[in-house]
């Protein structure tokens, strides 16, 4: 059985992501005739040459190969490599690391001096339908513009973030969704969701649905 596979990337963006992911699950570039620098495989076009035996990456041979290998469904795309349980599991612990921001009913963090009224406040809004449909509703206009794939707490990957899994979830089962190198964790007992790792042009939009939902987004320390 061979330990090599071919993964297939579409963008610059994806294969600085895979490098990143692969280096951060202990990966490093093959030594082979071609001495290859990592620099050398995100500038290529070819499909990356993963090797779980030697915990090595590099590129396919060359283009007639990876032709080939792409009429025989011989490449593993990009997302379903990285959802690879291992990979997965990494990568989450990796996320939830990076600088976040609070999706939420209120602007700003509460001090402690007004902690009951913010009590009073989740007694009215936690578990609530309203809030159940903003947090639904949030998520399945993001999945518009972004791929997300729902992930467990416990590491296992549910598939894409459909409206029939979004309602088994969300209020009822802790949840994260994962899409380009960003994650959204949701846990039925916060009022909150919380962003990790958004790019500019995620956190404009995050925002910009967020605000239609008559939700904030605000940044921890801000």
């Amino acid at each position: 059985m061979q330990s090599f596979q071919y993964v297939r990337t579409h963008s610059r963006k994806e294969r600085s992501s895979m490098i990143e992911v692969l280096e951060k699950n202990g990966y490093s570039t093959e030594q082979d005739y071609r001495n290859l620098t990592k620099q050398d495989i995100l500038e290529s076009k070819l499909p990356f040459r993963v090797d779980a035996t030697s915990k090595t990456y590099g590129l396919m041979g060359n283009v007639t190969c990876a032709a080939a290998a792409a009429s025989s469904n011989a490449l593993t795309e990009y997302n379903d490599f990285i959802l690879k349980p291992d990979i997965l599991e990494n990568m989450i612990e990796n996320l939830l690391e990076t600088s976040f921001w609070i999706i939420d009913v209120l602007p700003r963090r509460v001090s402690k001096a007004r902690a009951k009224q913010y009590s009073d406040l989740e007694k009215v809004f936690l578990h609530s339908e309203e809030l159940l449909k903003k947090h639904y509703n949030i998520i399945l206009k993001l999945n518009c513009y972004y791929n997300l794939k729902m992930v467990d707490f416990d590491g296992h990957e549910l598939g894409d973030a459909d409206p029939e899994k979004l309602s088994e979830y969300i209020g009822h089962k802790p949840v994260y969704f994962l899409f380009e190198d960003s994650l959204i964790s949701l846990d039925p007992d916060d009022m909150h969701m919380t962003l990790y790792n958004p790019s500019k042009t995620i956190l404009s939009t995050v925002k910009q649905i967020a605000t239609s939902e008559g939700m904030f987004l605000w940044k921890p320390g801000k």
